[in-house]
């Protein structure tokens, strides 16, 4: 009888720990389905930097173009200033040769 009684206390040691098993196997199933979300979630984050990297790439080199677009127009308009300055001092001087042309003209016609 002593041998039913180890066998039966046998059977209780092994379901008990059977159950431990089972409960240690939910636990690391759990654990593994944690970390798989947590995976997900890193993913999804990554992705979001990746999409938010390229568009912050796209803004500055739009930056980029409209500062080159604003440096060419300063300087076209910089060569129009200076064309115009250029042609001032020359209508000044058409002027001034006038003047003298006139003044001449004038002393001529006073001493005769």
């Amino acid at each position: 009888m002593h041998a039913a009684q180890d066998s039966r206390q046998s059977v209780i040691e092994s379901r008990a720990e059977m159950n431990h098993a089972l409960d240690s196997s939910e636990r690391v199933k759990a654990s593994f389905s944690d970390i798989a979300l947590s995976v997900n979630h890193i993913r999804e984050r990554a992705e979001q930097v990746s999409v938010a990297t390229e568009e912050q790439e796209r803004a500055t080199a739009e930056v980029g173009r409209a500062i080159v677009h604003v440096t060419d127009q300063g300087e076209h308009s910089n060569m129009q200033l200076e064309s115009m300055v250029e042609s001032a001092e020359q209508v000044a001087d058409i002027a001034g040769h006038q003047q003298a042309m006139l003044h001449k003209y004038e002393l001529n016609r006073l001493s005769v």
